[in-house]
């Protein structure tokens, strides 16, 4: 320091900054920078009251003059990272950072802002390594746990994650953010009570904290709280209007909800959710407007905002043309659940001698009863439900994978950050989710002609495999027991003709729901039974079919049901009505097995062309309809003319035996023969392309 700057002076500098005057402290420094020019400190401090006042040239300027005078000083590299950090400039900011910690390696803040950097550049295992050797150098250093919990959570190493933001709490009690974050670990868990907590303790110490609410508001959502779950959404809109997350986690409640009041605000936000605002999750608006477009562009946003593609997004295999190519499965689905009752087949079917089956497992089977089927079925059943994405990558890798299929898609419980990394050569998004991931890391879709016609293939950015009829594998070794149930077993009237939605009850829209209360009024003593999800459902269906003068009692809510049983029950139905944005898949298939033909009106997106998809498969294109008109027409025809839907049954019947949509060997092989054709593509070193399967 120069001895001529008096200890007064440097107080005053320091105050006016302390007291937020930059004004004053800028003024003061330059003229003390005149008055001292060979000052290492007023050129450091002239750096950091610069930085404040946004004069980054400056700031720039004044930190390496004062290198100039003091070139050792490392805490003027570290605040020249920060000001090029701040810029976004990170890979200059990472060299200021490591000459600082070169110049003092135990220099915590320089850790800790390297940590941050790599971070921000999305290398997480880097962020990680920086964080921990802060820690390890001053292990109280609270600021540093919450930046860790939350670079482990992004590799979803989350009981790591809860010990840091713990110990953030340990040393800091009224940390808002913590509490938030732990809530989230919490959350992931699916320890959604102490989740909850964790979140009000959040709002305790800052009320304003829109996050908190949003992250209450879900855990009220799991916790059936719907009443207060759209209350806490809306307290975080209130705080931030522009909470895109919010307003579609709210609105898809109350779509869950049923409240048909929505319709046209789920239209007019569906419109800009994603797109125009900041990214939201895609699943939950499929069901609010049949546009593919809408849901490419979004898929794309929230992708590359959450998992964007690694720098190194390309695996090479190097070795010879194997005879048995190796298939790895992943889901959290591997369990009683609806895609399982679908690929079961094709995992019992495959050709051992050819392919090699790998699953890995990252979800719960509570009765063991799947997960033993599947290790009995494959070749290698491998439960990573407590691995992190790396450690997941990696044990995939070792397997050395021909080809990764992700089952999940944006449905809950997804892995996505395990396939961005590329795990394999070849990387397929198939059946969990209906429609684009918008990702450069899924080479392709499975799908078929019906699916993506022509006009509509600009909106997936993945190549498609074209199957030769549905791209839904089924299981035509699934028996419907014969329970020898009755009507009033389910609640229906012993007579009436009897139209049925199995569908959840969020997929139900305004206009295919006023659709089927004008053909209730049309057909004397029919009934609507509709599967059974919430009591606010219940109740706002109910009351819209007050409105269109139905009598509520001519809804019928079934209770859920084992599979088998369910499929055994259908037989007291007459007609399956489809939902049009978001079709019955499953659903729909369960149906069509157990003879019940369900009526359509076939969409743009591919969520909306399922069921035309699977009754293509069957040869009952006259059950597909394309107009709201058609729809409700076809629908009364067969409800009021007994001989031809007598006539459509036992084609049903007939050809569900006869035509490919059931024929799960054949479906396997049509499989087998797309994953052959894509892995000789790659094999003979050509970009990935459509795959038509004859």
């Amino acid at each position: 320091m120069n001895k001529n700057l008096s200890q007064d002076q440097i107080n005053t500098l320091l105050k006016h900054f302390s007291d937020k005057k930059l004004n004053d402290a800028e003024n003061f420094g330059l003229k003390l920078s005149e008055e001292f020019p060979e000052d290492p400190f007023i050129w450091k401090a002239l750096g950091v009251i610069l930085k404040e006042n946004g004069k980054i040239s400056e700031s720039i300027t004044a930190n390496k003059k004062s290198l100039k005078l003091n070139p050792n000083d490392a805490e003027v590299h570290n605040n020249l990272g920060f000001v090029y950090q701040e810029e976004k400039d990170f890979d200059e900011a990472k060299q200021w950072y490591d000459e600082a910690i070169r110049l003092q390696p135990n220099y915590i803040v320089a850790h800790h802002n390297l940590g941050l950097i790599y971070h921000l550049q999305e290398k997480y295992d880097k962020a990680e390594l920086s964080y921990k050797k802060a820690i390890k150098i001053k292990p109280d250093y609270f600021s540093v746990y919450i930046n860790l919990g939350n670079t482990l959570l992004k590799q979803g190493k989350i009981i790591e994650a809860k010990d840091c933001f713990d110990q953030t709490i340990k040393f800091e009690k009224e940390n808002p953010e913590a509490y938030n974050n732990l809530g989230i670990v919490l959350q992931r868990l699916g320890k959604i009570k102490e989740a909850k907590t964790a979140h009000e303790q959040a709002l305790i110490y800052k009320n304003d904290y829109a996050e908190a609410h949003y992250n209450l508001g879900f855990c009220l959502q799991k916790l059936d709280n719907f009443d207060e779950a759209i209350s806490a959404y809306k307290q975080a809109l209130l705080i931030k209007p522009d909470y895109a997350s919010a307003e579609s986690r709210m609105l898809d409640l109350l779509k869950h909800m049923c409240d048909f009041d929505i319709n046209k605000k789920l239209v007019e936000s569906s419109f800009s959710l994603g797109i125009s605002t900041k990214p939201v999750q895609p699943f939950s608006l499929l069901s609010w407007i049949d546009n593919a477009e809408h849901h490419y562009l979004r898929s794309k946003k929230y992708i590359d905002e959450n998992f964007k593609s690694a720098t190194n997004n390309f695996l090479k295999k190097n070795h010879d043309h194997s005879e048995r190519l190796k298939v790895g499965f992943f889901s959290a689905d591997f369990r009683d659940h609806a895609v399982m009752y679908l690929i079961s087949g094709l995992f019992r079917e495959y050709d051992k001698k050819k392919f090699e089956f790998f699953l890995y497992s990252f979800g719960k089977d509570e009765s063991l009863k799947w997960h033993k089927l599947l290790n009995d079925s494959v070749d290698k059943f491998i439960d990573v439900t407590d691995l992190s994405f790396q450690e997941i990558s990696d044990l995939s890798k070792k397997d050395n994978l021909d080809i990764a299929i992700d089952l999940m898609g944006y449905t809950k419980n997804n892995r996505l950050g395990v396939f961005k990394h590329r795990i394999a050569p070849i990387q397929v998004n198939y059946l969990g989710y209906p429609g684009t991931m918008g990702a450069d890391y899924f080479d392709y879709i499975i799908a078929d002609k019906v699916l993506i016609p022509e006009n509509q293939k600009q909106f997936y950015s993945e190549k498609i495999i074209y199957m030769p009829h549905s791209y839904q594998p089924n299981d035509n070794k699934i028996i419907i027991p014969e329970l020898n149930t009755t009507k009033s077993d389910h609640g229906l009237p012993d007579e009436g003709f009897v139209f049925c939605c199995f569908n959840q009850n969020y997929k139900i829209g305004i206009n295919e729901f006023n659709i089927w209360m004008r053909i209730l009024k049309k057909i004397d003593k029919s009934v609507l039974w509709l599967g059974q999800s919430n009591k606010w459902a219940k109740k706002n269906i109910c009351k819209q079919a007050k409105l269109n003068n139905i009598n509520s009692s001519r809804i019928i809510f079934a209770n859920n049901l084992p599979h088998l049983e369910h499929l055994e029950r259908q037989r007291h139905a007459d007609i399956f009505l489809d939902t049009f944005n978001y079709n019955a898949h499953t659903t729909a298939s369960d149906a069509l097995w157990g003879g019940l033909p369900i009526v359509t009106k076939q969409g743009t997106q591919f969520a909306a062309r399922v069921a035309s998809s699977l009754l293509s498969a069957l040869d009952l294109n006259e059950l597909i309809t394309h107009t709201d008109q058609e729809y409700e027409k076809l629908i009364l025809d067969y409800a009021s003319q007994p001989i031809i839907l007598k006539e459509i049954k036992e084609k049903l019947n007939r050809n569900k035996n006869d035509k490919p949509l059931f024929n799960t060997q054949k479906y396997t092989h049509d499989f087998e023969l797309g994953m052959r054709k894509i892995h000789e593509l790659y094999f003979n070193g050509e970009k990935p392309r459509d795959i038509i399967i004859n």
